[in-house]
């Protein structure tokens, strides 16, 4: 069993994906990437971030890192296709937040997301985006 400061590893196959930070495996677990947050649905760049998610995991065997379970029962994990840090490559290319709430300590992802405002990339095109933790708070 993983211990606090060990996550546990498992190998899944990505059926399809929901939105810019969560998708499904082939069976049937809910995955949400760990330390970002993506557009929602109705939020610039919403769908692009959706199409990104989708290029990188679907149809794809993944490596997951279970950071933890959230209020949802989803599987909150650091995802990796191949080599590649998917959590971290939606951050690159603006696609999500790092989601400073859930994972303060992760400057790398604070690092990719202000590298990504700098160079303007995905959703930093314009010019106020507005943090899907905001926009979920004004929609209640």
């Amino acid at each position: 069993p993983a211990t606090a400061t060990q996550a546990a590893e498992l190998q899944v196959e990505c059926q399809r994906v929901l939105d810019g930070d969560t998708f499904v495996t082939s069976d049937g677990t809910k995955v949400r990437l760990w330390g970002i947050d993506a557009p929602e649905k109705g939020q610039p760049y919403a769908d692009e971030a959706r199409a990104r998610l989708k290029e990188l995991c679907e149809g794809k065997t993944l490596r997951l890192l279970q950071k933890d379970t959230d209020s949802y029962k989803r599987t909150v994990a650091v995802v990796y296709a191949d080599s590649c840090n998917i959590n971290m490559q939606m951050v690159i290319e603006g696609m999500a937040w790092h989601y400073a709430y859930f994972a303060p300590d992760e400057r790398n992802l604070e690092a990719a997301q202000r590298a990504a405002q700098l160079s303007r990339k995905g959703l930093w095109k314009d010019a106020n985006p507005v943090n899907p933790y905001d926009f979920r708070k004004q929609s209640r």
